[in-house]
Order: structure tokens, then sequence, then C-alpha cells
């Protein structure tokens, strides 16, 4: 026999999950050589350093500085590469859909996302649903970043969070098997009807 859970908690990664991340799109946009292009993916998305920014290491303008300095591009250039990163974090109309059924439901939702916190003070702007949220956890708002065990720890005393009563919907898998570790229940965001399908099972609905 089963043994299903009481999900009273959903926890929300953003990118991947309910807003578009796609580095390769946003570069393209950017920049229209090819080689410049590559030089910004290999030195900034794809680098360890980008994580400095999420992580609250650096402000939106030192980032600015710091990656024109270290690509040989100008600050303008960059700026412009932020302004499209920004801009493109659009949300999926699906997953926004089931953000709603979920609240509609009466479950406290999360948001758990490795950002800087002026990237989602700016998005809060423009997307209403993330105003919407039960509670909030930033990257760059408190220095630590998925799948560090030290960020879940902080979201479950945060928000006094039973972690049996919570599932972590997150599109990487380093990510959620760190929460669940942790005691909470994981889904590896592939698709909204894999997710609900998967969150539906949790519960011992059919």
């Amino acid at each position: 026999m089963k043994n299903f859970c009481e999900i009273k908690n959903v926890v929300f990664d953003l990118g991947g999950v309910l807003l578009e991340w796609n580095p390769e799109k946003i570069v393209a946009q950017a920049f229209d050589n090819p080689s410049t292009g590559n030089l910004i993916m290999r030195e900034i998305f794809l680098h360890p350093d980008w994580l400095k920014f999420d992580g609250g290491e650096l402000t939106e303008s030192q980032a600015i500085r710091f990656f024109a300095q270290k690509t040989g591009r100008s600050e303008e250039d960059i700026e412009k590469l932020m302004n499209v990163y920004r801009n493109s974090l659009s949300p999926f109309p699906e997953s926004i859909d089931f953000f709603y059924e979920l609240k509609k439901e009466k479950f406290k939702l999360f948001c758990a996302s490795n950002i800087h916190p002026s990237i989602f003070r700016k998005l809060t702007k423009s997307h209403q649903f993330l105003k919407e949220f039960d509670g909030v956890l930033v990257s760059g708002k408190i220095g630590i970043l998925k799948p560090n065990p030290a960020f879940y720890k902080h979201l479950i005393d945060a928000y006094a969070l039973s972690p049996q009563e919570t599932v972590f919907i997150d599109d990487k898998p380093e990510n959620v098997d760190a929460a669940v570790l942790l005691g909470m229940h994981g889904i590896v965001f592939n698709t909204v009807k894999n997710c609900r399908r998967r969150l539906h099972e949790l519960r011992g609905i059919v």
C-alpha cells in the first residue's frame, strides 16, 4: 500500500520552469557576430563568473564593468546584453496557468531561484504573478546558490516549512536532489503536464 503525502507547499524555480531561460537566444539577439557570441557565451553565461552575479557578489553596474573588461567589449555592449537578458525572462503561459491553478487550490506557493535581486525586482514590475508568492528566496540576496544545502535550509527556516509537506520543482536534477536530501519531495520539471501528473501521484490523486 502506498503512503501518499499531504502537500501544502509548492516551491518553484524560475528560469526554465516559470520563465524562459535561453542563453543562446539572448546572445544571438544581443550580438550579430557569431564569434563574438561564442566569446560571450564562454566568458559570461557558461563561465563560473556568472555565478558571482547570481550570487550577489556583484551589483549590476559592477557586473557590466567586470564582464566588459573580461571580454574586451564596451560597457555599452554588456549593458545591452544585460537588458536583453532581463527582457528575455518571459513567462511560460502554461506554467503561469499552473501557478494560478495551484493558488486556487490553496497551496502555499514559494519562489526559490538563482537570480540577482535587482533582476528579480525589475521582473516584478512587469509580471504580476511574481508579486503573488507566499515567500521568495533569491540567491543574490542571501549570497548562497542552489544546490548548496544551506540555500534550502534558509528557505525552510525563513518560512517555517515542513519538508514533508513541501514539494520542490526545478528544471535541474541536481537542485531537486539537494531538496530531497533535506526531506522535501522533488519534481524535475520538463513540462507542465508531467509536473502536474507527478504532483497528483505524490498526493495520491489518480
